[in-house]
């Protein structure tokens, strides 16, 4: 228990300001970054030219309708079903199998 709940309150205040700064550097920058991003998917633009032609959402009804885009969704379901799968399966070997070879040791 601590004894002086006012001084415990301070000190807890101090580092919230110590890691202020930090926290909102990495918000600002990855909100920055999602809404920049989800602006330039709605821009139909080569990316060089000073052209810039704003599509709306057709991009996205594009790539709903890609079956390359719909492949590339399956693949990655699958991938992580087997890694998810596999390492599991590996942690849960390694840990049935370290306590009785460190227990053997002993």
């Amino acid at each position: 228990m601590i004894k002086n709940n006012k001084l415990f309150k301070k000190s807890r205040m101090n580092g919230f300001f110590w890691i202020l700064p930090a926290f909102l550097f990495l918000v600002i920058i990855i909100y920055y970054s999602i809404f920049y991003t989800f602006n330039l998917s709605t821009i139909e633009w080569d990316g060089l030219s000073p052209e810039m032609e704003r599509v709306g959402l057709d991009n996205f009804t594009k790539m709903f309708k890609d079956k390359v885009f719909w492949k590339c969704i399956q693949n990655t379901v699958v991938y992580f079903a087997i890694t998810f799968e596999s390492s599991s399966l590996k942690a849960t070997g390694s840990s049935i199998v370290i306590p009785s070879i460190s227990i053997a040791w002993v």
